[in-house]
């Protein structure tokens, strides 16, 4: 019986789900009430602590300083009911504390205070901060306090509601001084052509009698975290004095990026004296100051000092000389003396030091240490490592008399001149060049080596720059034949060098500048752009070589650096103001550079005059020898041209000037001396018009013989239209008309809606402008409108998908053989596929489930009741 009740109560409850409204139970989720109200605390919160002094040996635990109140005073009583507080104290490092430690005196701390809104509901509302509250911090002693605002940060939670974060930092006691965060700065000096290093500073200059010695001076500033870093040279200017009023040295300073080059010279032998360099900041009264000693020697009863490296079987001779050393063999390096009348001596062991060390020790290593003979050093190399690696032996020798150092690559590889050689592996290569003597008639060969994405280190060279880049110049005399060797080491993955023979200038000249150069250092001076131009290049022996510059330009100099020439020289350009005039500067050391003008033309304007006053030029022994007869030409050429009408034109007189003395004076150009090319000439718009919605053409006449055109003639320029007007280029100068003409408005089709053609294929569309649009009819599968009968024949209507339109087929009656229409059967013209419609299905799912529920409840009672009846 329980079991019967329970059935008929699930029946009962189906009912009730299929009498439900669905769209009732597909809306259950929505709800409304106080839960969806927020409200914003906007008060200000105020964080209390006891005097500073008082927290001397307290626990640093911040649940227990834990105070804090709103201001407004919160309606509820404390305002930590309704924010999430945490409270945290870190000391002078940043480590934060805990629980078990203590406040100490003389010490510095930081307290972090953090507000976040609760994550449930106070009573009916849920209380969010505003994210604009202030915070302060009010510090309590003897019944008095002292507020302090607090630094402030805002941050959102997962839900986006606003989280606050405040600090204050202070002190207990009086802490120790923190160190200075103040940069520091010094002077470094170091050799000519050097990036700086600490370990590369020098502490005096020296410099011999009749010779020049470079040096660059940096202003180094040491920074917070102890690296040293180079400052720009723009930020200071750089001062310099000698203790004896500059009497005995000369010294010239150039500025470059991050450093200054200084150039010591002196007349006088055996001077001593000190040279005081003063940077001071332009932005500042803060300046830098150092002293460094300066020797001047005289150089001229010593004899040249040298270091040879030669096979320890042999005693030394200069064809002895070894210049690419290899592994397993003995040397022997010793100091050679040559004197002025070529007869050398080597110098006893005694008389000096030695320091001779391997570049690359991964790779190489001494066999045993170097021993001191009697004329020098034996010493023998092994590898260690790769045996195809680069290394180099690096000698230095000093005595009182002088100094002399050599660097001798081992397993350099042989290489051509005027070959370019690219590197993939990064890493140092030695490369070695058999030098061949230079022909007699010149007194010295020398060879550029250019280098890209790769650094060199040779010895006997002279170090050149141009722009950012560094070169190296190796000069021979005739009648000496040592190999040049150096060291490539990559910076790129593809790095490349060449080593080319040089040549040496004797003459440049200009061959052509281009008007637009001319015209762009007319309006830009020293700024303008001056790659483009040819010159031409003629050297020593009699050849010549024709180059387009293109360079570099070192915006510190305004000049440009055209370098990696085939000739070994590095050409210079830039504009001379004051010469009005462009100059090329062909240089090689030891070479002394060539350098050649190019004179900027006499500059020329053109003058325009709207109307025609009086008759122009020759215009007067032709047929238009009036003002109206040349303005009717003109017109009647203008309106030939589709849309361009006498009452849209504009009349000007234009004319061609020029100045020899720099725009003093002005003078017309006549016809034999008018650009062949032309000129380019910009009117201003026509009133009223513009390149937007106007359109516009030009015709000129020419009012005299010139460049193949007779006096009376008419040409129509092509015409650009520009921001400032519209501009053309004419041939001769004379009275110059102006069409314009209104541009068709653009104009977007907007169709209206299909309609029938009426010729059973096509419908259309129509815009208001006129055009109409025809597609092809889309028809439906079709509808049996009435059925075939054996007495009649039925009718089949098509509709059009796209307008509408109808169309009907005929169904042949029924016969004897025909098979009645069945639902469903699309090759059966009797065949009506429409279903009949039966109510909404939306919610069959739901009406499936109902169903089976009602049977299982249904089943369940007659189960039941049967297997009581069995019972």
């Amino acid at each position: 019986m329980k079991l019967k009740k329970w059935g008929a109560l699930l029946l009962v409850l189906c009912m009730i789900v299929m009498a439900f409204p669905t769209t009732a139970m597909a809306d259950a989720n929505n709800t409304s009430g106080p839960l969806d109200e927020k409200k914003v605390i906007e008060n200000d919160l105020v964080v209390q602590l006891p005097s500073f002094n008082e927290l001397v040996d307290e626990p640093a635990d911040g649940v227990s300083w834990l105070a804090v109140t709103a201001e407004p005073t919160w309606e509820d009583g404390t305002i930590l009911g309704y924010v999430h507080t945490t409270q945290e104290f870190y000391d002078s490092t940043g480590e934060k504390l805990t629980a078990a430690d203590t406040f100490q005196n003389n010490s510095r701390y930081m307290m972090k205070m953090t507000f976040r809104s609760f994550e449930y509901y106070h009573g009916d509302y849920y209380y969010v901060l505003s994210g604009e509250n202030n915070v302060y911090l009010d510090v309590y002693s003897s019944g008095q306090h002292q507020r302090y605002p607090m630094d402030v940060t805002v941050d959102t939670d997962v839900n986006g509601n606003p989280v606050i974060t405040a600090t204050y930092s202070f002190s207990i006691g009086t802490p120790p001084e923190e160190p200075s965060q103040e940069t520091s700065y010094e002077l470094a000096l170091l050799h000519y052509g050097e990036q700086y290093s600490p370990e590369s500073e020098l502490s005096d200059i020296t410099v011999n009698v009749n010779d020049r010695n470079e040096y660059y001076f940096y202003l180094v500033q040491t920074n917070t975290d102890g690296t040293k870093t180079p400052v720009d040279t723009n930020l200071y200017d750089l001062a310099f004095t000698l203790s004896n009023g500059s009497q005995n040295a000369i010294i010239r300073a150039y500025q470059g990026q991050t450093f200054y080059r200084l150039s010591v010279s002196s007349g006088i032998y055996e001077a001593k004296e000190n040279l005081t360099i003063t940077a001071a900041f332009k932005e500042s009264s803060k300046s830098i100051t150092r002293t460094i000693p300066l020797e001047v020697r005289d150089m001229g009863s010593y004899s040249d000092l040298s270091l040879a490296i030669y096979g320890l079987e042999y005693n030394y001779r200069p064809d002895r000389a070894l210049y690419n050393l290899e592994e397993g063999t003995p040397y022997v390096v010793s100091l050679v003396r040559t004197k002025k009348d070529g007869t050398y001596s080597v110098v006893d062991t005694a008389l000096y030091t030695l320091d001779i060390q391997i570049a690359n020790g991964d790779a190489y290593a001494f066999t045993s240490e170097p021993h001191q003979l009697d004329d020098g050093y034996a010493f023998g190399i092994n590898s260690t490592g790769d045996a195809s690696a680069s290394g180099r032996v690096i000698v230095h020798a000093q005595g009182a008399f002088g100094s002399a150092s050599l660097t001798c690559p081992i397993n350099a590889q042989e290489i051509e001149a005027n070959t370019v050689y690219t590197l993939s592996d990064q890493k140092a290569q030695n490369f070695i060049y058999s030098n061949q003597p230079a022909d007699a008639d010149e007194p010295y060969q020398s060879y550029t080596l250019w280098t890209e994405g790769a650094t060199a280190e040779a010895e006997s060279i002279n170090s050149i720059w141009a722009g950012n880049n560094h070169y190296h110049v190796f000069s021979r005399s005739s009648t000496n034949s040592n190999p040049i060797s150096f060291q490539i080491t990559p910076t790129t993955d593809h790095a490349r060098f060449e080593l080319v023979e040089s040549k040496r200038v004797t003459k440049i000249e200009f061959l052509s500048v281009p008007d637009s150069m001319i015209q762009d250092i007319r309006e830009n001076g020293s700024k303008a752009n001056l790659n483009g131009f040819t010159f031409k290049v003629t050297y020593a022996d009699g050849s010549a070589r024709t180059y387009e510059y293109s360079g570099k330009k070192d915006d510190n100099y305004f000049v440009y650096h055209m370098d990696w020439t085939p000739d070994g020289n590095i050409y210079d350009c830039s504009y001379d103001s004051e010469n009005n005039a462009i100059s090329i500067l062909g240089f090689k050391e030891p070479d002394a550079p060539t350098i050649e003008y190019y004179k900027i033309p006499d500059e020329s304007k053109v003058n325009i005059k709207e109307g025609l006053s009086e008759v122009t030029g020759d215009l007067g022994n032709t047929e238009y020898n009036t003002v109206e007869k040349i303005e009717n030409k003109l017109t009647e050429t203008i309106v030939s041209n589709e849309g361009y009408i006498a009452d849209n034109t504009a009349l000007c007189d234009i004319e061609l000037v020029t100045s020899e003395d720099g725009g003093k004076t002005w003078v017309p150009v006549t016809a034999e001396n008018f650009p062949a090319e032309g000129i380019v000439v910009t009117l201003p718009y026509p009133e009223g018009t513009n390149a937007a919605d106007y359109d516009f053409t030009v015709v000129h006449m020419f009012d005299e013989d010139v460049n193949g055109h007779k006096a009376g003639e008419v040409e129509t320029p092509e015409v650009t239209e520009g921001e400032n007007g519209i501009s053309f280029r004419l041939t001769g100068t004379s009275p110059v008309m102006v069409g314009y003409k209104k541009v068709a408005a653009a104009h977007t089709h907007s169709y209206g809606k299909w309609t029938d053609c009426k010729d059973g294929i096509n419908h259309q569309r129509s815009c208001s402008c006129g055009d109409v649009q025809k597609e092809t009819h889309v028809w439906d599968d079709g509808k049996v409108t009435k059925e075939a009968t054996k007495d009649a024949e039925g009718i089949k209507t098509y509709t059009c998908k796209t307008c509408g339109a109808t169309k009907t087929k005929s169904i042949p009656k029924l016969t004897s053989d025909t098979t009645p229409s069945k639902p469903g059967d699309s090759t059966n013209p009797n065949t009506d596929t429409t279903s009949p419609k039966t109510g909404d299905s939306a919610n069959i799912a739901l009406w499936i489930v109902v169903m089976l529920a009602s049977a299982a409840g249904l089943s369940c009672t007659y189960f039941v009741k049967r297997k009581k009846v069995n019972n």
